[in-house]
């Protein structure tokens, strides 16, 4: 298109035919059309198309998780716990500063509870809570020149793992607070035009995350943290989509010293999340 270009459309508006109805009155024909308050009747509009999202999204989840906890105590042997149905919340979103640059926050909680795995040792039942905090700052590879097209997400900041557990006499597990810089990576891609749907993948990975036990029981730990996950968004208007996603997290620390509880803690939670996302 050219300017002075003149610009004829593939098929003609063709509007209805005025019309007298019984009472004598004439009734022009665009009055008859379905959309006729947008020009006429007693609070008339103009129509204006809807502004697309300019600031971030928000998406609130539920779930349910499978949860497993295991130990290798230094004066008991291996032990194991954990819970199939595992309830958790969740909230997650952005916040945009350009079309390249933004910020990424999450957080979610779980509390369930599992049978203490000790022989001999009281309560029979621990109570378990697990929280994690997150916020990033991410970098946007657009594939397309449109913000929503395809693209790829590199981000880095700063997550931490709080797991707290019931303390039971003799002592079966500790409570274990993670924190570290993370590296995040990853992809969302729409499927078509027709289906307005986008799928997507993320790994998360920590640099030599820390991690503080209370009571504290080693000299030293060393610690690993692997996440990824994959993800679906299905758009039911401009602002509202439904998202789910399932993830996978493994958490593994390795104590030394003569006074540890254990030699080995490893956690592995795999988790189905629902819920609403909103764009602003």
């Amino acid at each position: 298109v050219k300017v002075s270009s003149k610009i004829l459309p593939l098929e003609f508006v063709q509007y209805n035919e005025p019309v007298v109805t019984p009472d004598g009155k004439f009734v022009p024909g665009i009055e008859n059309r379905k959309d006729r308050d947008l020009s006429f009747g007693d609070s008339p509009r103009e129509w204006l198309p809807q502004e697309p999202p300019q600031y971030g999204r928000i998406a609130l989840l539920a779930g349910l998780g499978a949860y497993s906890l295991s130990s290798n105590l230094s004066a008991s042997g291996s032990i194991e716990g954990g819970s199939p149905f595992t309830p958790q919340i969740g909230a997650k979103g952005e916040l945009w500063i350009n079309s390249e640059w933004a910020v990424v926050f999450g957080l979610r909680q779980s509390i369930f509870s599992v049978t203490n795995p000790l022989a001999g040792s009281n309560p029979k039942t621990l109570n378990i809570s697990l929280a994690s905090y997150r916020v990033l700052g991410a970098y946007n590879f657009l594939m397309s020149e449109d913000f929503f097209g395809p693209k790829i997400q590199l981000s880095a900041g700063y997550e931490t793992y709080n797991s707290h557990c019931d303390q039971s006499t003799p002592s079966t597990f500790t409570n274990m607070d993670y924190g570290g810089l993370v590296i995040g990576l990853a992809g969302q891609f729409p499927l078509s035009a027709e289906i307005p749907m986008d799928l997507g993948a993320q790994f998360n990975m920590f640099l030599s995350p820390g991690m503080s036990e209370s009571p504290s029981t080693s000299s030293s730990a060393k610690s690993t943290i692997n996440q990824f996950g994959f993800f679906g968004i299905y758009s039911l208007r401009s602002r509202f989509k439904i998202r789910g996603e399932i993830n996978f997290e493994y958490y593994s620390t390795d104590f030394s010293g003569a006074s540890a509880h254990a030699t080995n803690t490893t956690q592995k939670m795999t988790s189905l999340m629902g819920g609403v996302e909103y764009l602003f």
